[in-house]
Parts: C-alpha cells; structure tokens; sequence
C-alpha cells in the first residue's frame, strides 16, 4: 500500500521505521562473539515475524525497480534491512531459530542483495570494550558512485604506495589520520557527483576512438582502396567529433576533479587569492596541460588526420607498469633539470671556446656567430658518439694540434662521458628504486593483511577454505574501511549506533584504536590473535 501513501506520510513511516531498524541494531551490538550479545540476538531473531518482513523488502524491491517510485522514500529503508539481518547472522547461530534460517536463505533476502551489492558495507572493528565486532552499514548512492571513480581509485593507490610498513602501528595510524581525510573527501564530495561517474568510460572510450581513427587513417592512405575513401573520410570525421566530445568530457572531469581539491586545500585564505592559487596551481600541473593538448590535438585532428597519433600516449597512464616508469622519472623531476642545466652550461661553454679559439675547424657558416654556434653544439654534440671532434674538421683522423685535443677529449670526457652518465645514473636509480618500492609493497599486500598485519600463512591454515584472500575480501576489506568512514561522515550524529558513534569518536580524535590490530575473526567464530614480533 505504500505507492498510495502522501508524500507526508511516506516520509514519516519511512523515518519511524529507519530509527527502529537502527534500534534494533543497537540491541545485539556489542561484540559479535560476546554471550550477553549472541543472547539479545538470538531472542530478537526469535521475536521478529521474518516472513512478514521478507513480503515487506520484497515489495520494496519491486518499488525500487520502477523509474518513479511512488513513495521513494520507503526505498532506501532495503539497506537497512539487509544490515539488521547481516548483524543478526553474525550472533545467531544456524539452526537456533529456524524462521530466521528460512529469511536468510530466502529469495527475498536473496534478491535485494543481488540487486544492490554494493549498498551494504562490512567491516570487522574492535569496540569500546577491545572486543571484536562485525559492523555492517548502509552506504549511500553518492558514495557508492564515487567509489567507482577514478579519482578514489587512485588516491587509494596512493596510500597504499605512501604508507609505512616497516611499524605496523605506523601503518594503521597514518590511514586514519592522513590518509582517511583525502579518502573520505573524495567518496563524500557531492559537487563531483554528475560528472564523475562517467570519467572512466570517457578515458576508455577515447582511447579506443584513437586507435580506430588512426587504424583507419592508415587503411585510408592505401591505394588500393582509394574507392572508398569519401565514405571512409566521412566516417573519420563523424569518428572525430565522438572522440572531440570524449576530449571535452575529459578536460571536464579533470577540471572537476581538481579544483575542489585546491580550493579545499587552501580554505585559510580569502577568495580572490583562492583563485590566484588555484590559477597558478593548473598551471604547474601536468595533468591539467596534457588534457588541455589532448582536447586542441582532436580538435586539430578533425582537418588533420596526423594529429591522432598523440592521443595513443594514452596507454602510458592505463599500464600501470608504464605509469610506474613514469612517475619515478617524474619524482627525479628536480635532479634531472639540475643536472640538464649543468649539462647546458657547459655545452654552451664549448660553444663559447670553439667560436673563440676554433671557428675556421667548423662547417661553413655554422660558426660564424655565437648564436649558429651554440645551436650547431647543442645539435650535434649530443648525438656524436665520440664528441663534438668527430664533426669538426680533423674528426677522421687529422690531427689539428695540441688544442684541439685539449678541446675534444675535454668535450668528450666532460659532456659524453660524465654527464651523459650523471644523467643515467639518475634515471636508472629512479627505476631502481621504484621498483624495489614497488617489491616492498607487492609482498607486504601478498603477506600480511593490511589492517590487523596478521600474516597470510595463519589464515590459510587456521582456514582451509576461504584463507587469506576471504580474508581481506570479506573482513578486512581496506575499501569498506574507507567507506565506513565516509557514511560516519555523512550520516546525522542522532541516527549513529553505538557502535557507529564510537568509530566516529574516534577518527575525530585521530585515534586507530578501533582498527583490529593484530585481531581478526575467523568464518568458524575462532579469533585469530598474534603478539607483536611473532610473525
């Protein structure tokens, strides 16, 4: 009867029956293993009429299928009744309440589950009384879609490449005190909400378009098609405007993603510098200006099929060894500009002594100022494998004098030799220790569970089936954890449980405390506990 109800009544049936709901879980929290809890659970799942309930979510469900759900509101109350039910199961043991056991097992739980997989999030924590406790919790649409996003998947990437894993005490309190803030703001971020969404599917698309456009641009230019090519030129140029389109959503999506960003990062000063930061901020960065080259290359690639070819670099930043590559070179940014300077200067001080000392020995004209000088260095310098001397004259074997010797086995020590492997040495060190970063975090994530450091070896044997991986899949899910904290941000402080107020409490305090460390539950009801050093 709920699709005849007025708007007014919806609301506050749908806002009774949430606080009763969130009653409900409030009784048999506490501690999933603890007796006077599993005792408070097993008689509210003796207490309830599941069956009636089951009828309930299922017209709720087929409410939520509709694309104008008459009574919306009634809607979101199916999370809620998903995570009453997880709670119940996790204190209720199978078999003690046989009318539970047919709603657990039942096509209507079954079904909205199914349905909306992701609108109910799990996560172990250890409450106010250091006991374990499975706390399942309703997430919103908003973050829901922000959590497929691009911009949450690499701040999480992030954090796991940032994070200390040399103290496992380290590691847990900086996600909840550095970490989380970044995490939560990009789940929570409502301003990011429309465009966001279709982030991922404007970057996939596009690359796909460019691949097409310059496969096709290849096959056009053979001429043993030359019959077709007014149909395939018309194709290319409908082509290019889809792809125009995916260049222009994805400067948008960029743009909407950053300046948030900026701005909540410089929300001490006023307006207007705001905006010069924020000005100076896109300016400096990288990525603001390869979308910017990205969108001009497509729109000049509309006239000019030759201009597609800068858009493959795509693949740079969807390999993520590739893009690895790229970001160690990126952060010896400073040493390589240091050392492309020193190298400047003192190709240019060649310049100087060959145009003062040596002008005659070069080719004509190209000595015959300061300037033509520099520039013939600076060209063929670089790229002779014995120096500047195998270009000038005498470069086969003529011997020109003592001074020039002294000048090109100076070059050729100095410029090909030391600093063509300063340079080097800088790159290769740059790989070095990108990838040994990356072994380190490789074979922590691989042996240990990121929240509780609990190495994976004691769940594989303590359980048989499901092991380490149904470990960090079901329990301690690092994503849920970053969820959890993004609904305790989002949801009113009076709606909160027990259990949800003193999570909350404590990352207002920055405190890791509720993270279950060196704890975790096991499927059979054991709990999994190390002292610090055995692993």
């Amino acid at each position: 009867s709920y699709g005849t109800w007025p708007v007014e009544r919806c609301d506050m049936s749908s806002q009774l029956q949430k606080s009763l709901v969130d009653m409900l879980v409030s009784v048999v929290e506490g501690g999933t293993y603890e007796s006077d809890t599993r005792k408070h659970a097993l008689l509210l799942a003796r207490s309830l009429d599941w069956g009636m309930l089951g009828k309930v979510m299922r017209r709720l469900l087929d409410l939520r299928k509709m694309i104008q759900p008459p009574c919306s509101y009634h809607v979101d109350l199916l999370p809620r009744y998903v995570a009453l039910a997880c709670t119940v199961r996790d204190c209720v043991d199978q078999g003690s309440c046989p009318a539970f056991d047919d709603f657990w097992t039942g096509e209507e739980l079954q079904a909205v589950r199914s349905h909306d997989s992701e609108a109910v999030g799990t996560c172990e924590i250890l409450n106010r009384r250091g006991e374990l406790e499975m706390l399942h919790f309703e997430i919103p649409k908003l973050v829901q879609v922000h959590a497929r996003g691009a911009g949450f998947k690499e701040a999480l990437d992030k954090v796991l490449w940032e994070v200390p894993r040399e103290n496992p005490v380290q590691k847990v309190q900086f996600f909840v005190t550095q970490a989380a803030e970044e995490l939560v703001w990009e789940l929570t971020d409502s301003f990011q909400h429309v465009l966001l969404q279709w982030q991922p599917e404007a970057v996939q698309y596009s690359f796909t378009l460019a691949i097409v456009l310059n496969v096709s641009y290849v096959v056009l230019e053979s001429q043993w098609i030359a019959a077709i090519q007014r149909v395939g030129h018309l194709v290319m140029f409908v082509a290019g405007l889809a792809h125009l389109v995916l260049a222009a959503m994805r400067l948008a999506t960029h743009l909407v993603a950053k300046v948030p960003r900026v701005f909540r990062g410089d929300s001490g000063n006023e307006l207007p510098q705001r905006v010069v930061n924020l000005a100076k901020t896109l300016a400096l960065d990288s990525g603001t200006w390869y979308q910017l080259f990205y969108l001009w290359s497509s729109m000049q690639g509309l006239w000019d099929y030759h201009m597609y070819f800068f858009h493959l670099f795509d693949i740079c930043e969807r390999q993520p060894l590739l893009a690895g590559t790229l970001k160690s070179i990126r952060a010896q940014a400073p040493s390589l500009a240091s050392a492309a300077a020193l190298w400047l200067v003192i190709m240019y001080s060649f310049a100087i002594l060959g145009h003062l000392y040596f002008p005659q020995d070069f080719p004509e004209n190209e000595c015959k100022s300061v300037s033509t000088c520099v520039v013939f260095v600076l060209n063929f310098g670089l790229r002779a494998g014995g120096g500047i001397g195998d270009i000038l004259t005498g470069g086969g074997g003529e011997t020109k004098g003592f001074g020039r010797f002294v000048f090109d086995i100076s070059f050729f020590v100095v410029s090909t030799v030391v600093m063509a492997n300063i340079v080097s040495g800088i790159i290769i060190d740059a790989f070095g220790e990108s990838r040994e970063r990356r072994q380190t975090v490789e074979e922590d994530t691989q042996a240990r569970c990121f929240i509780c450091s609990i190495d994976a070896a004691r769940f594989d044997r303590a359980d048989r089936k499901g092991g380490f991986a149904a470990h960090c899949k079901q329990r301690h899910n690092l994503k849920q954890y970053c969820l959890l904290m993004a609904v305790l941000k989002l949801r009113d402080e009076r709606e909160l449980t027990g259990t949800e107020d003193y999570v909350a409490s404590q990352l207002q305090e920055g405190s890791a405390d509720f993270i279950p460390l060196h704890m975790a539950s096991l499927p059979s009801g054991e709990i999994l506990s190390v002292t610090p050093g055995d692993d």
